[in-house]
């Protein structure tokens, strides 16, 4: 009876432990970089730069033939008063296009347009301190009047 319980149970089979290299895949080994000679480095950074300096002297080229600047005001915490744009005109800046001012809190105090530095009617909505809007200009409510 024992021989035949033993014929029963199947053989233990051996097996060989896995080792690191029958994971290892060659064609996903990390390549081993090349140290770069002074004039191969620098040849690297030129190929890298040179279009970034390209791009920005492009920018800066558009915006000094058409005058327009961007300007954005801030109050003493860093938060963003008067976010806007001017042109040159005879000699002088003057807001043009869309400008949006803030409150101290930075909630949106008015929004509207400027052409030639004067506000375009009915281009002008404004807003209180809390967010409510209100139905007319308040009082300096001016976005390039300076506050002392």
């Amino acid at each position: 009876m024992q021989d035949q319980n033993q014929t029963n149970q199947p053989e233990p089979i051996e097996v060989d432990e896995p080792s690191v290299a029958d994971f290892e895949d060659p064609s996903s080994a990390v390549p081993i970089p090349e140290t770069l000679t002074p004039k191969q480095r620098a040849t690297k950074f030129m190929l890298a730069a040179v279009p970034l300096v390209i791009v920005i002297l492009f920018f800066a080229y558009l915006w000094m033939m058409s005058g327009v600047l961007p300007v954005v005001e801030r109050y003493p915490d860093e938060t963003v008063r008067v976010n806007g744009f001017v042109k040159r005109e005879g000699g002088q800046y003057k807001a043009t296009g869309a400008w949006v001012t803030f409150h101290p809190n930075g909630k949106k105090a008015s929004e509207g347009r400027y052409a030639h530095g004067d506000k375009v009617p009915g281009t002008w909505h404004y807003w209180d301190e809390q967010g409510k809007e209100l139905p007319d200009e308040p009082e300096g409510a001016s976005p390039i009047a300076r506050q002392p």
